[in-house]
């Protein structure tokens, strides 16, 4: 209580409330002096005349309202009391200064609280008084400082505002006296009410609460960003506490809050714009496949992109804190080659290849995130998938050692071709001789089908070793079958291998490239091979064909261990192999697959087959192409002929000479291609036969291009022996249109190119005799 007596005016028409007012001054010994007035007349006559402490007013009077007082009073606190409960009446009286209200009872009962609500809005009138002259002593500092710094009653109202607050366009003495949530955004009002206007204090007051302010004209607020100009609506960081009449907090001492409130718009618009940013960086590093991870020094992930995730198989959430080789490698520890452990060792970009245990290889590459110190405090991992890569560049330096073994075979072949046609050919030239015996013809066929047989695998061997363009022609799946076998036949038989060939004698022609469905045979039989003997030591190959509707059909039967269930479904995916480096043909199943497809058939694996591993090719019975009509083969030649036989061979040379002659022709041999065209400068010849591949300055096509330039009419009729014929070759030959015969060839088959040639000599000459 207050040392002096508290002169109180009470404003009330109610003849019974006043007797009730003096009954309680009296029965409870209050220290009041007191004055009643019993409308808003008296009430003018008695303030001019006199002054009080505190004012309590009924809110109904007979010649007006309590709210006609407020102008005739200030500095002294006002109670309103009131009958009703009116909440549009009790904010209005808040708003326009009172101090308090109470609701009036029939038992008047009211009256028993106003003695400590007279007390406490006399309280807070004189610690108000106390803030507004502090306010004034404040208030030259306050307009210097750019934040805004508030004050506000137990109701939320504004009793003190800063100068910083016309920034916003608003005046300091406008606000005061107006409701707080009024300059608050209407989207954050709900929780600046309850965070705001609190009585908390000390640790437990706001801090850092953000909300936004409205301007008053409610428009945005322009914010020079560097070069940029943006407009938002301001953002304010709010600190405030509550403050109370005593230095115990308690309710009934509760008198306002006071805070500080600010602008933080130009960093939010900062933090934003750095957001957006770091929200595109994720977006860029989230659309690269490679794995990109973010790691601190313990190798833990603290940041991974999306194709780092996707290759995990977890959400981002479930990598952070982990390490990589937890979760792609299922290890406990480092990979000891890891490439970025030397990273962080170093401070440098490191780089190498990882192997992971599903046999994938990853690129991976680390670089150093340093601090301002040049300190490594974590490192950037990137990490790309190169098994593909790999696998294409060992099937590269595969298919470059196949080029080099093809170059190779292809100087073996002419080197064996031209003994073996020596020896094929005094057979059959022997074959003809008159004392030739029935025991002694049987031997000489025994050398000759030996001869043809290694001429046969010298063949093979040209076609698995060389590059060729896809050439679609009719043929027979049997005889393809015949050559792949006859190639891999020695090492079965060798290893224990057993090449059971079950082989349909009625199986139809059809149209495909016999190169390639060599290869796709070729590697099905070595991966049979490779399984069996891996897993035994020895087995049973079965190769069978058949015709089933409008397919033939080819199937690969071992008795091997069989495929694993797990990985059947990956055996025809591209560069799946259960083989170690160095093996196989590097054709992987996918691309015999393609091969397969190319000609419109089906390569697959019955899964039904339970005693080891069955692979089934189907190929649809297309209609033959046409073909070039295969030369006639003649025993006889037309005529007699001058001819020119040209090769390094002198037993070559000899077969040839004796042959020819046999058949009455007039032949020179010469074992150089210079000594050649010095003849054919002398004499004239009907036929040249020459070898592609001599010795000296003039090889075949040497010889070829000197005779074109002096006779290019004879060149027409130059007949090429060869025991190789290389890719460069054939195009040679075709591009010129010139007749070849491959060594060692059959007599027949050699007479019957010299006859064609003779033939065509004499439809050219008749045609020139006609014309003339």
């Amino acid at each position: 209580m207050l040392n002096t007596r508290t002169r109180v005016l009470l404003i009330e028409d109610n003849k019974v409330d006043q007797m009730a007012f003096k009954r309680l001054v009296k029965d409870e010994n209050l220290s009041y002096d007191c004055t009643i007035a019993d409308s808003v007349s008296e009430t003018k006559k008695i303030l001019d005349a006199k002054k009080f402490d505190i004012i309590v007013a009924d809110y109904l009077l007979g010649d007006g309202t309590a709210f006609d007082i407020f102008d005739l009073v200030k500095d002294v606190p006002i109670i309103i009391t009131t009958e009703v409960y009116n909440k549009e009446i009790i904010s209005k009286a808040m708003k326009v200064g009172s101090s308090d209200y109470l609701i009036k009872d029939s038992e008047r009962y009211y009256f028993k609280l106003l003695p400590v609500t007279i007390e406490k809005a006399i309280d807070y009138k004189n610690i108000e008084k106390t803030f507004r002259e502090s306010d004034k002593r404040l208030s030259s500092i306050l307009k210097t400082i750019p934040d805004i710094v508030y004050r506000l009653n137990v109701n939320g109202i504004i009793t003190f505002i800063g100068d910083a607050v016309r920034k916003y366009g608003y005046f300091p003495e406008e606000l005061i006296g107006t409701d707080f949530l009024e300059l608050i955004h209407p989207e954050d009002r709900k929780k600046a009410w309850f965070r705001i206007n609190e009585r908390r204090t000390g640790d437990r007051s706001t801090k850092c609460l953000e909300v936004r302010l409205l301007k008053k004209d409610h428009t945005a607020v322009p914010f020079q960003i560097k070069s940029r100009v943006i407009e938002n609506e301001p953002i304010f960081l709010i600190s405030a506490e509550g403050f109370y009449t005593s230095d115990r907090p308690k309710t009934e001492n509760f008198m306002g809050t006071q805070g500080i409130a600010s602008d933080i718009t130009a960093q939010k618009m900062i933090e934003e714009k750095l957001k957006r940013v770091e929200q595109e960086k994720a977006t860029i590093l989230n659309s690269i496949t490679e794995l990109v991870e973010y790691k601190d020094k313990e190798m833990k992930i603290i940041w991974a992109n999306k194709a780092a995730c996707e290759s995990a198989g977890l959400p981002l959430k479930e990598l952070v804190g982990r390490h990589c080789y937890e979760i792609w490698q299922h290890r406990t520890k480092h990979c000891v080659e890891c490439p970025v452990l030397k990273t962080l060792e170093n401070g440098k970009v490191q780089e190498g290849e990882i192997t992971y245990p599903d046999g994938t290889v990853w690129f991976v590459r680390g670089y150093p995130v340093l601090d301002i110190s040049d300190n490594v405090v974590g490192m950037v991992q990137i990490k790309l998938n190169t098994t593909e890569h790999k696998c294409l560049k060992e099937q590269l330096l595969q298919s470059e050692k196949l080029s080099l073994v093809g170059q190779f075979m292809s100087g073996i072949a002419h080197e064996l071709n031209n003994p073996l046609g020596i020896i094929s050919g005094y057979c059959e030239l022997m074959k003809s001789f008159p004392n030739i015996g029935d025991e002694e013809q049987k031997i000489l066929d025994k050398v000759v089908q030996a001869a043809e047989k290694c001429s046969t695998i010298v063949k093979n061997l040209l076609k698995f070793s060389r590059k060729h363009e896809t050439e679609k022609a009719n043929i027979n799946i049997n005889n393809i079958l015949y050559d792949v076998v006859s190639i891999s036949k020695n090492q079965f038989k060798v290893n224990n291998i057993i090449i059971e060939k079950n082989f349909s004698e009625l199986l139809l022609m059809t149209v495909g490239d016999s190169n390639q469905l060599n290869s796709v045979f070729l590697n099905l039989i070595n991966n049979a091979y490779d399984v069996m003997y891996s897993a035994n030591k020895k087995g049973k190959l079965i190769i069978k064909t058949y015709q089933e509707n409008n397919n033939i059909v080819i199937e690969f039967i071992d008795d091997g261990p069989g495929i694993p269930e797990e990985i059947q479904c990956k055996i025809f995916k591209p560069f799946f192999t259960t083989k170690k480096v160095g093996k196989g043909t590097g054709l992987g199943l996918s691309l015999c697959a393609g091969i397969i497809q190319e000609h419109r058939g089906q390569l697959y694996l019955d899964k039904t087959y339970n005693q080891g591993a069955k692979f089934v090719v189907k190929i649809p019975i297309l209609e033959s192409i046409k073909e070039k009509v295969i030369k006639e083969k003649a025993m006889e030649l037309p005529y007699k002929a001058n001819i020119l036989v040209i090769d390094d061979e002198p037993e070559i040379l000899s077969l040839q000479k004796n042959l020819l002659e046999s058949k009455g022709c007039y032949v020179d041999i010469v074992d150089t291609g210079k000594k050649g065209f010095d003849l054919v400068k002398k004499n004239n010849y009907d036929i040249i036969i020459c070898d592609m591949k001599m010795p000296g300055n003039m090889d075949g096509e040497g010889i070829y291009e000197q005779i074109k330039l002096k006779d290019e009419e004879l060149a027409k009729r130059i007949i090429f022996a060869t025991g190789d014929i290389s890719d460069e070759t054939k195009e040679f030959f075709e591009k010129n249109n010139i007749l070849y015969i491959i060594k060692p060839f059959k007599i027949n088959d050699f007479l019957a190119i010299v006859g064609q040639e003779m033939k065509r000599k004499v439809f050219v000459k008749k045609c020139e005799e006609n014309c003339s």
